[in-house]
């Protein structure tokens, strides 16, 4: 069990998601090309870090990933855009961040003066956490978490705390325990079509 991390990860719930129609009983509109911007009310049982990103493309089509940021009060968001006109569907997801946890927990015990043989025992947990990275990712990912992995085991608290790790263990997230929002749909139309749509009750 690592020490520097909860014994249990708590998980994430998606509260509340916008864009929405009636809570997602109907499509939004957008038109082709059109940027739409998601954000989501999302929460832990615990002070966990949470990772979170939009799932979306072509209704029964090919999927992409897009990361959303944390904006405040629970809060995070994320954007994408359509293409051609059509169904798309859009759903997000969240997850505790391990690695961010651990490594979070792990500033703040450097920040207080923690005995360096502590942080070097610390160190290798995060090795753990680099690793489980490194079993899900391609290269070159996979090469650069083994350099970090190394560097820690050699006790280097430097780069535990280096923002190339945070960034490159954020991509490559195993993203476990992840969980899944509703999937909401959107109804792309050219921008003809809509703004037909907009005056014909005023003819």
């Amino acid at each position: 069990m690592l020490k520097g991390v909860p014994d249990t990860w708590s998980s994430a719930e998606i509260l509340g998601v916008r864009p929405a129609v009636d809570g997602g009983r109907w499509p939004i509109k957008r038109i082709t090309g059109q940027a739409i911007t998601v954000t989501a009310d999302i929460v832990t049982d615990g002070h966990d870090v949470i990772g979170a990103a939009i799932q979306f493309g072509p209704k029964g089509g090919p999927l992409r990933v897009t990361r959303m940021d944390f904006v405040g009060n629970d809060t995070y968001s994320g954007t994408f855009s359509v293409g051609d006109p059509g169904l798309y569907t859009y759903q997000v997801r969240a997850w505790v961040d391990q690695f961010s946890t651990w490594r979070e927990l792990f500033r703040r015990r450097v920040e207080g003066g923690c005995p360096a043989e502590e942080l070097v025992s610390e160190l290798s947990e995060g090795v753990v956490l680099l690793n489980n990275a490194a079993a899900v990712s391609g290269m070159p990912e996979a090469e650069q978490l083994a350099r970090f992995a190394n560097a820690f085991l050699s006790g280097d608290v430097s780069a535990a705390l280096d923002p190339e790790v945070a960034l490159l263990a954020a991509r490559c997230d195993p993203r476990e325990g992840a969980a899944a929002g509703r999937v909401f749909e959107v109804l792309v139309e050219r921008e003809r079509a809509q703004f037909s749509a907009c005056v014909l009750p005023h003819q």
